[in-house]
């Protein structure tokens, strides 16, 4: 059974090889309603939010070596996402957003759409009284007041790109963006901010699931000399004592 990951790569590989697709984030596109196909009964009536962060270079049939004498920034950061999942980069020191928040208290345009096709939400702010983010994969019993279309943005990778953050509303009901840009920088690998901030979110008392995901990027690997670091933090354990 494949994962998103896998799912992703086949439909940039198919874009590449074909040529296929009128905008070049239209595999991201295709990857989140595949999924949403995929998923079938399993989540007929349950959703769950989604983002993507795809990190490819830009060199081509260019090899590393020469990309490197060039001097160029020669990777891409390719995001999509459906629902309250977040990513935030942190270029310079400064919090960078790279995804849509697509909920009923946050985004004026998705409560427009949901009540132009015959949905409405509750004063609670759930659509049809049942969920409160207005995009996810599976809910196929919402739609179309809820769809699986993701939100896309692409951008060029600079040198003051430190990290990368991905993370579940456990994460950002906690803690502001530039917060949690903060905490992972004074971090000495990707790791070891996950598994901080998650820590720091259960301490100011998150309740529920914390998926947090941090990438360090290797100044060297943005001018093809080195590689990044990753690192994953997961809890739906019992809260900390406040």
């Amino acid at each position: 059974r494949q994962n998103m990951a896998s799912i992703v790569m086949d439909e940039f590989t198919q874009q590449q090889q074909t040529g296929s697709g009128d905008k070049p984030l239209d595999y991201l596109k295709h990857a989140f309603l595949t999924a949403h196909s995929r998923l079938g009964p399993m989540m007929r009536k349950g959703g769950a939010s989604l983002a993507v962060c795809h990190i490819y270079s830009l060199s081509g049939g260019v090899s590393t070596a020469a990309a490197r004498r060039s001097g160029i920034v020669n990777y891409r950061l390719h995001v999509a996402n459906a629902g309250h999942v977040q990513a935030v980069l942190s270029r310079g020191g400064t919090a960078m957003p790279l995804t849509k928040l697509h909920t009923t208290e946050d985004n004026a345009e998705e409560r427009g759409r949901i009540t132009r096709v015959g949905g409405f939400i509750t004063p609670e702010g759930r659509v049809n009284g049942l969920f409160s983010a207005t995009r996810v994969i599976g809910a196929a019993f919402l739609n179309p007041y809820i769809i699986p279309e993701p939100a896309l943005l692409s951008l060029e990778l600079a040198p003051e790109d430190e990290l990368l953050i991905i993370a579940c509303t456990g994460l950002w009901l906690s803690m502001t963006h530039e917060e949690a840009v903060a905490v992972a920088r004074a971090c000495t690998s990707a790791s070891q901010a996950a598994k901080t901030l998650r820590d720091l979110a259960q301490a100011y008392g998150s309740q529920g699931n914390i998926s947090i995901v941090v990438v360090f990027f290797n100044q060297a690997m943005l001018s093809g000399r080195g590689r990044s670091g990753s690192g994953v933090s997961f809890s739906d354990s019992p809260r900390l004592p406040r």
